[in-house]
């Protein structure tokens, strides 16, 4: 937090006085060297501003609904109002009913049930370690309830009829690892459940191509597609797993001239492509599919008229899947087993539809917006700026997509400096690309 320059004088000349820590319980009898005295009164020095890591500051914020160096509040925030202030969080994980949304550089985890309003928040603030056991004990007494974890001791402590405080203690050092306000028990929220060890990624990329309102209903997909994908885990993917492992994936073609131009640069390179092709164009540029297949790319389906599945029934859906597969046979002679929605639009007729022609979902982690803000740079930078172990990286390789061709060189060449190994979706999802 930045304070003001008299505040931070303060703070200073307190240090030198005492010779210790503003978290240290030591030395507090300690006196100050006298002051020289004056006829006139001195000047009142405003008192410095409250630590907020402090245990005693810590507690009367917890029993505002807060925690340290947030303005966000147990069951009055709601998540728009989160989202809006600090973006999307780097990752998302459930834990029986509750989302717990990650966002790494305030070092705060977000509990939440339906987005309406949070039910748990939790800091993990290094600040936090300084406080000991005894120092809570000290101020609040015996914990209402204490539960031993692998490494770890839970301190709980009741403010009111509607919050809870949790200390989580590492057994090793005695002190503070994270702290969790929760809301009462009816919430259903865990206060020491661990999240658990999935590696779900947030979907990245900018454009400044995009108007206010499209960027906030991109926002917003982007978190409710990744909400419904860890429903349908195996069924529908977004990233692979930790390894330093990434996929290149290209939607919407073939076409006579960039579909080519790009499966150039991958065989140039020695790295594998997955293609997500649109049945109808597959059967207008045969020979650019036999180019992609021959030359070891993955050719999967896109649909067979780029049109929006979730506006079909089921039936409708499953007469599309299987009109784009046969297009594709007709060509390679294998029927894909791995689909990419247009738009990325999936929901439970989708998955239904998918499931029972024997197809997964795949969605992606990066987007390169390509056919948004067309600038070969903007591309590239949406990649190398974002990318992480397990991204599947989303580009196009229709008509209008030339500075795509001209990014991919770019893109692969700093991903293999960086040490990534640029593979195919079977080989990062470890998943069969035909039936």
């Amino acid at each position: 937090m930045k304070r003001q320059t008299n505040t931070t004088k303060t703070v200073i000349l307190a240090l030198l006085l005492t010779a210790c820590s503003p978290f240290s319980t030591e030395n507090e009898s300690a006196q100050a060297p006298p002051v020289a005295q004056s006829e006139e009164p001195l000047p009142q020095t405003p008192p410095a501003e409250k630590n907020p890591f402090e245990l005693a500051v810590l507690i009367d914020l917890a029993r505002d609904g807060k925690i340290p160096h947030t303005s966000f509040v147990v069951t009055k925030t709601t998540m728009d109002e989160v989202e809006q202030a600090w973006g999307q969080p780097d990752k998302l994980d459930q834990v029986g009913g509750i989302w717990y949304a990650v966002y790494e550089k305030q070092r705060v985890t977000i509990g939440y049930q339906d987005r309406k309003h949070l039910v748990d928040l939790r800091s993990a603030h290094p600040d936090l370690q300084r406080i000991s056991r005894d120092q809570i004990m000290d101020m609040l007494g015996e914990a209402e309830h204490i539960r031993k974890l692998p490494n770890e001791t839970v301190l709980s402590y009741s403010l009111d009829e509607s919050l809870s405080l949790r200390f989580i203690l590492s057994d090793e050092r005695g002190r503070v690892d994270h702290v969790s306000l929760l809301a009462s028990a009816d919430q259903g929220a865990d206060p020491s459940a661990s999240i658990p060890e999935t590696y779900d990624l947030a979907i990245k990329g900018e454009s400044n191509q995009l108007s206010t309102k499209a960027k906030q209903n991109m926002d917003r997909w982007r978190n409710e597609i990744r909400q419904f994908a860890s429903k349908h885990r195996d069924e529908v993917y977004i990233n692979g797993p930790n390894k330093k492992q990434v996929a290149l994936t290209f939607d919407d073609g073939p076409d006579a001239t960039v579909t080519p131009a790009i499966i150039r640069t991958l065989d140039q390179y020695g790295v594998k492509g997955s293609f997500f092709f649109v049945g109808s164009r597959v059967k207008e540029n045969p020979e650019v599919v036999q180019l992609a297949e021959k030359s070891g790319h993955l050719v999967l389906g896109h649909s067979y008229l780029h049109e929006d599945l979730t506006t079909k029934n089921l039936q409708g859906i499953a007469a599309d899947l299987i009109q784009t597969e046969n297009e594709i046979e007709q060509v390679i002679g294998k029927k894909p087993a791995l689909l990419r929605p247009p738009f990325g639009e999936t929901d439970e007729q989708v998955v239904k539809a998918a499931k029972q022609n024997g197809d997964t979902i795949i969605l992606w982690s990066i987007d390169t917006l390509d056919w948004s803000q067309k600038e070969a740079e903007n591309i590239r930078k949406n990649v190398m700026d974002n990318v992480r172990n397990g991204d599947i990286i989303l580009m196009h390789s229709n008509e209008d997509k030339s500075e795509t061709a001209n990014a991919v060189p770019m893109i692969i060449s700093e991903l293999q400096q960086q040490g990534f190994e640029i593979v195919g979706l079977d080989t990062l999802l470890g998943v069969k690309p035909y039936k």
